[in-house]
């Protein structure tokens, strides 16, 4: 519960600090143009918006768990990025693939890493960019950071591969948005408009298909978790007149102290009656040369 508390504590101050550096001007270099007004301070507005939204929801999560709520429970609805799939996870416990396991914006050198390995189009277009436009080029990347970010944290193999697939059809039909809105207003009866159309309805139906895909897998990945969850139900239901014995030994065993003297619970043993281990042979130390354990 500590180590839960002493995470949260920390992420909230980051996410304040976070805040208080998004709040600060930018520093561009003497070359760069600089934001126009109204479009900077609208970023400024929405990022002091999601700081405050991101420090309510930590502080409710802290709330939550000062009542007893389960610490898996509140860590997968406030950090869902964190939540464990059967099965999914690596060495020591992290992520399967070995992709940051915590909620911060990958950098960009991840970020375009990234697109090299499953969009190269999109750093065709950013390199492209900032030969004419370095800012909006420098935009581009932090519009996707975000979208990166949760595509990284999926732990699911199959559900990242229609998760990038989406991404890419996603952006794919933005692109064929802007060229047929552009192509209209040109000759809404032109050539240019009905091939801009054509290509746009391709991009439209493989987007949808995309997305459908996603939400097919999500829901098998949902049901697949619904019938753990009934299967472990089960098994607990199965202990329900030992632990109910279990809770009256308790009691009776209080009650022969007096009242405030503290004494252990009965989920475990007392410390000084912890057993030695049978597989030992004759409960034999370990030896002096044995790791101490930590």
């Amino acid at each position: 519960m500590r180590r839960v508390l002493a995470g949260i504590a920390g992420t909230l101050i980051g996410a304040v600090m976070l805040g208080g550096l998004a709040a600060q001007p930018p520093q561009p270099p003497p070359a760069r143009e600089p934001d126009d007004a109204a479009s900077l301070r609208a970023r400024f507005v929405r990022r002091i918006a999601e700081s405050r939204q991101m420090i309510e929801r930590f502080e409710q999560a802290v709330a939550r768990l000062d009542r007893g709520e389960a610490p898996d429970a509140v860590r997968d609805s406030v950090e869902p990025w964190r939540r464990r799939a059967p099965g999914s996870t690596g060495a020591n416990g992290g992520r399967a693939d070995g992709g940051p396991d915590r909620g911060e914006l990958p950098d960009r050198a991840t970020i375009m890493e990234f697109l090299t390995r499953h969009y190269p189009e999109m750093v065709t277009r950013i390199k492209d960019l900032e030969k004419d436009n370095a800012p909006a080029a420098e935009r581009t990347i932090a519009r996707l950071a975000p979208h990166i970010r949760e595509l990284l944290a999926e732990r699911d193999e199959e559900l990242r591969a229609l998760r990038i697939a989406e991404f890419r059809s996603g952006w794919e039909s933005m692109g064929a948005m802007r060229r047929l809105i552009d192509a209209l207003r040109k000759d809404a009866a032109g050539a240019e408009a009905a091939e801009a159309q054509k290509q746009a309805v391709a991009a439209f139906g493989a987007h949808f298909e995309a997305q459908s895909a996603v939400r097919t897998r999500e829901i098998a990945v949902l049901e697949q978790r619904i019938a753990q969850l009934r299967k472990e139900l089960g098994e607990k239901l199965s202990e329900r007149d030992n632990y109910i014995s279990q809770r009256l030994d308790f009691a009776k065993e209080r009650a022969q102290h007096p009242p405030g003297q503290r004494r252990d619970r009965p989920e475990g043993p007392k410390p000084d009656e912890a057993k030695p281990d049978p597989r030992a042979p004759d409960h034999a130390k370990p030896s002096p040369d044995a790791a101490p354990k930590r």
